[in-house]
Order: C-alpha cells, then structure tokens, then sequence
C-alpha cells in the first residue's frame, strides 16, 4: 500500500469518526433541549413587622418594644404586622433568655393555626387562634431573674 493511499484511508477514517462524534454530541444535546421544563410562577413577599409588649393585654392600650417587669408579673406580647402581606401564615412565639449576650429558648414555643393576613395592619397574639381572648401571660414561664425576648417566626402555612 502506497503512502498517499494510507493517508487517504486515515483521512477518511479521521473524517468518520469525527462526524459520529459530532452527531452524538447534537443528539445528547438535542434531548437535554427537549427536556426543558418551567414551573408555574412564585411569589416572594417581604413582611415587615415588630413584636410588642403589653402588662395588661389590652389591645387598645398602648404596646410597647420593651417592657420593664418584675417576676410573676403578667406580661403579654403580640406580632404587629405592617400593611402589604397577604397570604396564609402560621406565627411561632418563641421566649429566650439572654445568656451572656447568647439568647436562647426557654419554654415550648406558641404557634399559631394558620392566620389570613389580609394585606391590611394586623395584630397577631401569641395564642394558637392568634387571637388576643388567648394571648399567652409570658410571666408564668419567665420566672427567672433575667432578660427576656419574644421570638416571632412567620411561616406559610402548609
């Protein structure tokens, strides 16, 4: 065999080889286009909000961001929910203790049933009907000499 006729074959051989390479490679990619699916739309909302204090549990009295209490006192907390948010939520209260600068949980925590927040302020109670009638008296757990927080989680209910 004469050397142009063997670089003729590998030539042809090269060109073959590559063009099987080449069909593989537009047939995977081919199916990774066919396998392209979207999801229905998400929405993301951003709820603004403060936890407040109360001694009396009144809701038409004035709630405060801190409370100065002495032990066994009733004292009350709510999450104030500012206008925007709509949507069903379920809200954990949390108490935690202040340990050194590291707050940590104290007592099982409250959560309520889911809540419709209508878009409009709303007042959220640590109850599991979220309802004041049913606020939790946080003095019964924080008996203990310290400083105390409510923790307020919001949460899409399930």
């Amino acid at each position: 065999m004469t050397t142009e006729k063997r670089s003729r074959k590998i030539l042809i051989l090269a060109t073959a080889l590559t063009v099987i390479a080449l069909s593989a490679v537009i047939t995977v990619y081919s199916a990774a286009i066919l396998g392209i699916f979207t999801g229905g739309p998400v929405t993301v909302q951003k709820i603004s909000a403060t936890v407040t204090y109360s001694g009396d549990n009144d809701p038409s009295s004035t709630w405060n961001s801190t409370l100065q209490t002495i032990a066994g006192s009733n004292w009350y907390a709510r999450l104030e929910i500012s206008p925007g948010c709509t949507g069903s939520v379920t809200v954990t209260f949390q108490l935690q203790l202040n340990n050194s600068g590291n707050w940590t949980d104290t007592g099982a925590p409250i959560t309520t049933g889911p809540i419709t927040l209508t878009g409009a302020s709303q007042d959220i109670y640590a109850a599991s009907d979220g309802a004041n009638s049913d606020n939790f008296n946080w003095g019964t757990v924080a008996t203990a000499e310290g400083t105390y927080q409510i923790l307020a989680t919001v949460n899409p209910a399930s």
